[in-house]
């Protein structure tokens, strides 16, 4: 009965977690999308204002230059939130092994 109780906080929990984790994560993909907005209404723009063909030209290297800098810019942050994790593991990895050997 009390490890049903457990399980059950802890599952209540980790719902919880998931929906800040999600609300977070949600904020995340509005902020990249407006990001990427952000460049494409500038092309558009460059595009608009453009006089001939390689103007308009010039406006696509540019968009995908922006692009390709906010993608590696996301991988970067992903790298770092892995790290991240990977640390948390390795410290929790040593917590059980300090208590498995303290046995």
């Amino acid at each position: 009965s009390l490890s049903l109780f457990t399980a059950s906080t802890a599952m209540a929990q980790e719902e919880k977690g998931g929906e800040e984790n999600f609300a977070k994560h949600k904020t995340e993909i509005v902020a990249n999308l407006n990001q990427e907005k952000a460049t494409i209404d500038g092309e558009i723009s460059c595009v608009n204002s453009a006089q001939k063909r390689e103007d308009a030209e010039k406006c696509r290297k540019q968009r995908k230059t922006a692009m390709e800098k906010l993608h590696q810019q996301r991988i970067a942050e992903k790298k770092a939130h892995l790290q991240e994790k990977i640390k948390k593991l390795d410290e929790k990895s040593s917590q059980v092994e300090q208590k498995t050997n303290s046995k």
